[in-house]
C-alpha cells in the first residue's frame, strides 16, 4: 500500500513538472499576477475635442509594460476608457429643456467629431503597440442642459436609424437613456419610440428603498430590444448596488466609471429604484475570495439565486437549466415567456424563458431529440467546462463583437489535455482563455479538464467574468 502511494506521488510530481514545462513553452501564464488596472476617469473632464481624446488615452497607457499591453484585462480597461473618451470628445448640448426629438440629423456634428476621435484614439493605441480584442463602440451623447435635472422625455424618429454610431445617449442631469442605433429601425417601424423617465414624489416608497428618487420609466410600445437607463447613484456603494423594478425584483446594472451612474437595462414600463442589496449565504465562507465575491455580486443583481433559503450550494454540480438562467440573466436576454420549443421544458418552469433565450441567441445550436423527433434541452444534465466556456465565449463574440482568435493553439497548447477539447469548441475556448473567462484550469497538472462537470461556484465565477465584459 505504501509503495503504491509512493508511486502515485511520483507520477503526480512528474505530471506537475510536465504541465509546468508545457505551460512555459507555450506562453501560458507563469509570471507574477499583474497589479489591478487603475485608470483615472477624472481625466475625461478635460476631453472636449478629438485630439484630447487621443491624448487622454496616450496618457492612460503611459508607462505600461509589454506584459500589461498584452494582458486581456488591461486591454479591456483601455478599450472602455477609449470609448468613454470618444463620447466625451463628441458630446453635444441641447438647450430646449427636458424633451428632445431625435432624427437622423440630431447627431450629425457629434458623429463627425466621434469619427475624428476614433482616429486619434486608434493612433494612440497603435503608437503604444496595443491591439484591441474587440471593436470600439461609439456612443454619441446629447446633454440636455436646461429644464429638470431629474426628468427626461426622448422621442426617437425612424430616421435616427441612419445615425453613424453604435449607440446614442440622451442625458438630463442625474438621468440618461441610451439606445443602440442598430435597434432603432425595429423599434420605430410603425411609429416613433418614446421613453419618459420621471421621479415619483408621492412618498409611495420609503427612504430605506434607496437614496434619491424612485423613478417611473414609461415606454410607449412593446419592444423586444432593451434600452439602457442610467441613474445617479448618489452616496450608494457600487459593490452591491442594483436597480429594482418595484420593491422586490432586482434587474442588475453596472457602475459606469465615466459617469459615476448606475447603468441598467429595461424593456417596459415600471417603477425603478436603486438600492444596495447584499445577499448573505451561509455556505460561501469557505470559497476562495474571488468566487465568494462573484456569488455575492451576481446575487445582489438577481442573476444567481439560492438553492434553499440560505444556501447557495457552491459545490453542487450545476445543471443546464440553472446555467441557462445564470447566463441569460447576465446577458439581459432572459424573457420568461420566450418559448424555445423544447419537449422537456414546460411553460410553467422557472427556466422556460432561459431555455428559449439560449436557443434564440444560439448559445447552443445542437440538441438531442426524443423518440418523437422533438428537441430536448436536457434540463437536469450537468454542464461541462467546455459547454459553459463555449456559451460564454459565444456571448462575447455575438453581443460585444470580441474577435475570435485566429490561432486557437496559441492559447490552448499549454494544456496537457488539449486534445480532449472537441473540435467545434476549440476557437471558443481559445477566446475564453484569452479573455480570462476560465475560472479554473481544473487542477495543478496543466490540464483544462474540458469534459469535467462544473459546480455552481465555478459557474458563478465564469458568469461574473463574462458579466464584467458584456456591459
Amino acid at each position: 500500500m505504501k509503495a503504491a502511494k509512493k508511486l502515485l506521488a511520483l507520477i503526480l510530481a512528474a505530471a506537475m513538472m510536465y504541465g509546468t514545462l508545457q505551460a512555459a513553452a507555450s506562453g501560458a501564464e507563469t509570471s507574477e499576477p499583474l497589479p489591478l488596472v487603475d485608470i483615472d476617469y477624472g481625466a475625461l473632464k478635460n476631453v472636449g475635442n478629438p485630439e484630447r481624446a487621443g491624448a487622454a488615452v496616450a496618457a492612460a497607457i503611459e508607462g505600461w509594460s509589454p506584459q500589461q499591453k498584452a494582458d486581456s484585462g488591461y486591454i479591456e480597461e483601455i478599450t472602455a476608457f477609449a470609448e468613454a473618451a470618444i463620447t466625451a470628445a463628441s458630446s453635444i448640448s441641447y438647450l430646449q429643456g427636458k424633451e428632445v426629438y431625435i432624427t437622423e440629423t440630431s447627431f450629425e456634428e457629434a458623429a463627425e467629431r466621434a469619427y475624428e476621435a476614433v482616429r486619434e484614439v486608434r493612433k494612440a493605441l497603435s503608437d503604444a503597440k496595443i491591439t484591441l480584442n474587440r471593436d470600439i463602440r461609439t456612443n454619441l451623447r446629447m446633454n440636455l442642459v436646461s429644464g429638470s435635472a431629474v426628468s427626461l422625455i426622448a422621442t426617437i424618429d425612424n430616421s435616427a436609424s441612419y445615425i453613424s454610431a453604435d449607440a446614442i445617449t440622451m442625458s438630463a442631469g442625474s438621468v440618461a437613456v441610451s439606445v443602440k442605433v442598430a435597434n432603432i429601425a425595429r423599434m420605430t417601424n410603425d411609429s416613433s419610440f418614446i421613453i419618459t423617465i420621471s421621479p415619483v414624489l408621492d412618498g409611495s416608497y420609503p427612504p430605506s428603498m434607496g437614496v434619491g428618487y424612485t423613478f417611473w420609466i414609461a415606454i410607449n410600445k412593446l419592444i423586444e430590444e432593451s434600452v439602457t437607463v442610467s441613474l445617479a447613484r448618489d452616496s450608494l456603494s457600487p459593490e452591491y448596488l442594483s436597480a429594482f423594478r418595484g420593491r422586490t425584483v432586482p434587474v442588475g446594472g453596472v457602475h459606469n466609471k465615466a459617469t459615476d451612474m448606475l447603468d441598467f437595462k429595461v424593456r417596459g414600463n415600471g417603477l425603478y429604484v436603486l438600492k444596495e442589496n447584499p445577499v448573505a449565504f451561509s455556505d460561501v465562507s469557505g470559497l476562495d475570495q474571488e468566487t465568494a465575491e462573484a456569488v455575492g455580486f451576481l446575487a445582489a443583481r438577481g442573476i444567481v439565486s439560492a438553492k434553499t433559503d440560505t444556501l447557495f450550494a457552491p459545490d453542487d454540480l450545476i445543471t443546464r437549466a440553472e446555467f441557462a438562467m445564470f447566463i441569460t440573466k447576465a446577458m439581459y436576454v432572459f424573457d420568461p415567456s420566450l418559448d424555445g420549443g423544447f419537449a422537456d421544458v414546460l411553460p410553467d418552469a422557472p427556466f422556460f424563458g432561459a431555455a428559449g433565450a439560449v436557443r434564440k441567441h444560439r448559445l447552443i445550436t445542437y440538441f438531442i431529440k426524443n423518440e418523437r423527433g422533438s428537441d430536448l434541452f436536457e434540463v437536469d444534465m450537468p454542464v461541462t467546462r467546455t459547454l459553459a466556456l463555449a456559451m460564454s465565449a459565444i456571448a462575447l463574440n455575438t453581443q460585444m463583437r470580441y474577435a475570435l482568435p485566429k490561432d486557437a493553439g496559441a492559447y490552448l497548447n499549454g494544456y496537457t489535455d488539449r486534445n480532449s477539447i472537441p473540435n467545434w469548441a476549440l476557437t471558443y475556448l481559445a477566446l475564453a482563455k484569452r479573455e480570462n473567462l476560465i475560472a479554473s484550469d481544473g487542477n495543478t497538472l496543466g490540464m483544462l479538464m474540458p469534459g469535467a462537470n462544473i459546480t455552481r461556484g465555478e459557474a458563478a465565477l465564469i458568469v461574473k467574468r463574462l458579466y464584467d465584459k458584456l456591459w
